[in-house]
């Protein structure tokens, strides 16, 4: 089963978009159809920016009981090397990180710091389209 990291951004959209190749990457997860690398910081970002004001149409119901969901499922990984590899946007590295730890498959952002990287020590990083197109799905 492949494994790979999603960038906060692909979830905001795909929670917010049900016709975006975002939501359809967060079905094939939730269906089990690869493993989702997560580390703390990207949980607690996740979860810091799905509960702000502004993303207050998705349901906090909804929010909760996927942030639930996401937590149980995904395989948590826990970074020894800290990076800097992205200058314009060190935030950024804790998808690398992860990526790195976890030996994923690819990385999925719509990041432009992260997609000009093309690549981090063989580890793809991809549109949401192109990752849906390597899972062979939607």
């Amino acid at each position: 089963m492949q494994k790979v990291v999603m960038d906060t951004n692909i979830f905001v959209s795909g929670l917010l978009d049900s016709n975006s190749y975002s939501h359809c990457l967060i079905e094939l997860f939730l269906e089990g159809k690869f493993t989702l690398l997560v580390t703390r910081p990207i949980l607690l970002e996740l979860r810091e920016i799905l509960t702000r004001r502004p993303l207050a149409r998705l349901a906090n119901r909804k929010v909760g009981d996927f942030l639930s969901v996401l937590e149980k499922r995904a395989k948590r990984v826990f970074p020894q090397e800290k990076l800097r590899v992205v200058k314009d946007d060190p935030e950024d590295d804790k998808f690398l990180e992860c990526a790195l730890a976890g030996k994923a498959d690819f990385i999925v952002s719509g990041d432009r710091h992260l997609l000009d990287l093309k690549k981090f020590k063989g580890i793809e990083i991809l549109n949401s389209r192109k990752a849906l197109e390597r899972l062979k799905a939607c």
